[in-house]
């Protein structure tokens, strides 16, 4: 994301059970490095289907005279307070 853009991207992150039951997740994310870029999902509860899949969009912020460098966060699922999965969320500023 180029530095002093001002620019928001979303990519979506494709969640799946894997043990053939259904979960409902919060996501969340926390753990950020990096300062001046933020990181966001949808706070709301999803459910993930025992088959298929759910999409959760994954958004990151690079405001006007942010710091050039790597930017990172952790996106963590979590069901009844315990966390069950987790993933690195990554943006590099130029």
């Amino acid at each position: 994301v180029p530095s002093g853009s001002g620019q928001t991207r979303s990519a979506a992150v494709t969640l799946s059970s894997l043990t053939g039951t259904a979960v409902t997740v919060t996501p969340s994310v926390h753990s950020v490095v990096g300062s001046g870029v933020t990181f966001s999902v949808p706070a709301a509860p999803v459910t993930v289907p025992a088959t298929g899949s759910v999409t959760v969009t994954v958004t990151v912020t690079v405001p006007k005279g942010a710091p050039a460098g790597d930017h990172s966060a952790t996106l963590s699922l979590t069901t009844g307070g315990v966390e069950v999965a987790h993933s690195v969320l990554y943006a590099f500023v130029i």
